[in-house]
Formats: C-alpha cells, sequence, structure tokens
C-alpha cells in the first residue's frame, strides 16, 4: 500500500470514531512527537552521575533489641517484618538463592544462619540465644 494509500485509509477511520477515540489518538501522537532519550555517544562523557548497582544491595532495617521487640503488640511485629520483607525482596531472593535457604535470620542487614528445609527453622530456644549474643531480636525470613 503506498503512503498516499495508507493517509486516505486512516482517515476514513478517523471520521468515524467518537471524540474519546480521538483524544486518545491525539494523545499517541503528541508523544510520538517527543524527543527519545539519546544514550551519550562514545566521544562524550555523561554528566550525570551514574549509580553502582553492580555491588551488593544492602537490607534496609534494624533489629530491635528483644526488649524493644517485646514491648510491640504482636499485630505490629508481624507488620514490621512484612514491611522489611516488602522493602528488601531483592536483598532476600539473592540471599535465598545465594544460600539455597528456605528460611535466613538476619541481624544488623546480614544472614547469619540459614536453614535448606523448614524442618531446621530456629525455634524460641535458638531465637532467645541469638538475642543473648547479638543484644538484638533477629528477623526471621522465610522463603516463599
Amino acid at each position: 500500500m503506498s503512503h498516499e494509500l495508507l493517509l486516505e485509509d486512516i482517515r476514513t477511520e478517523l471520521e468515524q470514531l467518537d471524540a474519546a477515540a480521538l483524544q486518545s489518538i491525539r494523545k499517541i501522537i503528541d508523544r510520538a512527537k517527543r524527543p527519545r532519550f539519546r544514550a551519550p555517544e562514545a566521544g562524550r562523557r555523561s554528566t550525570v552521575p551514574l549509580i553502582d548497582i553492580e555491588g551488593p544491595l544492602p537490607f534496609v532495617g534494624e533489629n530491635l533489641t528483644p526488649a524493644e521487640y517485646e514491648s510491640l503488640p504482636l499485630e505490629q511485629r508481624g507488620r514490621l517484618t512484612l514491611q522489611l520483607k516488602e522493602k528488601n525482596h531483592y536483598w532476600l531472593q539473592e540471599k535465598f538463592a545465594t544460600l539455597n535457604a528456605a528460611w535466613l535470620v538476619v541481624v544488623d542487614g546480614k544472614a547469619i544462619a540459614s536453614g535448606k528445609s523448614l524442618k531446621d527453622e530456629p525455634m524460641p530456644p535458638q531465637i532467645l540465644e541469638i538475642c543473648r549474643r547479638t543484644g538484638k531480636f533477629p528477623f526471621v525470613f522465610i522463603s516463599v
């Protein structure tokens, strides 16, 4: 189909559209006219600083002391763990994969224990021992 025939075909189609459809098409055309991002040419240096995404992801969040953790209502404890799991989704995925783990214990942004099966997940006595050794209440995350 020649260029002229294509334009005539489009005009015919446009005449049959309602105002909302025409407005949508206008937005698409306007968007297509915008200048596109161009990567800097090899000889030119960019003035935009780049973030090092090759380094390890940091864990975001701090462990509470056992007393601080125990003072929280049960609902808030669960919410804290869920928020940290969401914030650290990629970090946790990476650790679960690297350690081939079903669960992780995290203190001060480091996975200090892990296990390949939920059968050996830390129980309250082990968690209390971690609290005693570190002075922090550990976060226990389960792989899903």
